[in-house]
């Protein structure tokens, strides 16, 4: 897969991940509402969540080839993934499964437009964190 192809993937990816996410856990909603975002928000974010998390485990992706291929699905895209990967720490790169936790934390506070509390969210947080991990395996 080339990585035209793979972007489009992820961004795919993103707009079939909403509903089922929100099934698994309705509390998606309420985050959205009081961040005032929208599903166009979430297919971005979503998709630079995933982007971001390729770049951050697969050391052979080319980031800039990544990027160009971001700007052709959304102008604010590219600006998401430089974002992601500052959010996510390097010492914990090596760790797939705090790279998925850190990825949902970045996703929810995204959306809520505030640093979320980690109690009252963990369980989103965690949901959104693995469904892109697995998508990416």
């Amino acid at each position: 897969m080339d990585v035209d192809q793979f972007v489009k993937f992820i961004n795919t990816t993103a707009i079939a991940s909403f509903t089922p996410i929100l099934d698994r856990c309705p509390d998606l909603e309420k985050v959205m509402k009081k961040g005032k975002t929208t599903t166009a928000d979430w297919d971005v974010l979503f998709t630079a969540a995933g982007v971001g998390f390729s770049l951050t485990i697969n050391s052979k992706l080319d980031k800039d080839n990544v990027i160009r291929a971001c700007t052709s699905i959304h102008p604010q895209l590219p600006a998401a993934v430089e974002n992601y990967l500052d959010f996510i720490s390097r010492e914990e790169r090596k760790d797939r499964e705090m790279i998925g936790a850190q990825t949902g934390m970045w996703m929810v506070w995204n959306l809520l437009k505030e640093r979320p509390e980690y109690e009252e969210h963990a369980r989103l947080i965690s949901i959104i964190g693995r469904y892109i991990d697995n998508i990416l395996k």
